[in-house]
């Protein structure tokens, strides 16, 4: 596949990111040059996936579809949710122009690229967390919220351990600060050194799937469903190195 001079820009951001397209574009057409599209893989996506992606593009009074087609068509952009997974880039055709205040055009030619000045990075660090105790209530505090809660908080459909969270004090030392560095990324595992004055949860705009195995300083770790299709991870205050693989049960039966 040729690089247009379009993807050789997206290239040059070495950050993690995902992009979104309107108009007359292929899903996932640009994931030979390891660039990754919000719409997922075209032939197969998670159904929580699809609810998802259908929340940030509808009100929450919107029925979910019964089924899911295999393409994804999205009509609006902006919605916290579509920050919260990762989604730095827009892109549009030539003709058309985008109308939104937190992006910015940094590049027009064949194609029009936008930035999101309001998205989350790939992995970030959370102070809080809410128990949600279905999926639906899980769907209706994403529908409610906005950038600021999910810098501040994730939602859970399970309990971290009972001891995990710190109570902190009244005297001003609540102030969050973390650091994040990502020392290694591949599309099946991921090293991160993270560091933090107070424990919280290390929180990944990929997709949660039961196959996800975790070790924090080499203690292996349950990884989270976080807001409803990521993953976290509980993170106690201070340095730590944090793997995360993907081992799914399916093939170590087939190998034993």
């Amino acid at each position: 596949y040729p690089e247009t001079e379009a993807i050789q820009f997206l290239k040059r951001d070495k950050s993690l990111f995902r992009i979104m397209s309107f108009g007359n574009f292929l899903h996932n057409s640009f994931s030979p040059f390891g660039i990754e599209d919000i719409g997922g893989y075209s032939p197969f996506y998670p159904r929580r996936y699809g609810e998802f992606i259908h929340l940030s593009q509808f009100d929450i009074k919107a029925p979910m579809p019964d089924n899911f087609s295999r393409w994804m068509y999205f009509r609006n952009f902006g919605s916290p949710l579509l920050n919260l997974i990762n989604t730095k880039y827009l892109l549009l055709p030539p003709s058309w122009t985008a109308k939104v205040t937190s992006i910015r055009l940094v590049y027009d030619k064949e194609i029009k690229i936008y930035e999101n000045e309001d998205a989350f990075p790939r992995v970030f660090f959370v102070p809080s967390y809410q128990f949600c105790k279905s999926p639906k209530e899980t769907l209706e505090k994403l529908a409610s919220s906005k950038n600021s809660d999910f810098r501040n908080t994730v939602f859970l459909e399970e309990h971290p351990p009972n001891d995990f969270l710190q109570k902190r004090d009244h005297a001003g030392s609540d102030k969050v600060e973390s650091n994040i560095k990502v020392v290694s990324y591949k599309s099946d595992s991921m090293e991160v050194e993270v560091s933090s004055n107070q424990n919280g949860f290390l929180v990944i705009s990929n997709a949660f799937d039961p196959g996800w195995k975790a070790r924090i300083d080499g203690v292996e770790t349950k990884v989270l469903r976080a807001n409803y299709i990521m993953q976290a991870l509980p993170v106690r205050a201070g340095d730590h190195t944090v793997q995360i693989f993907f081992r799914p049960t399916l093939s170590i039966v087939s190998i034993i």
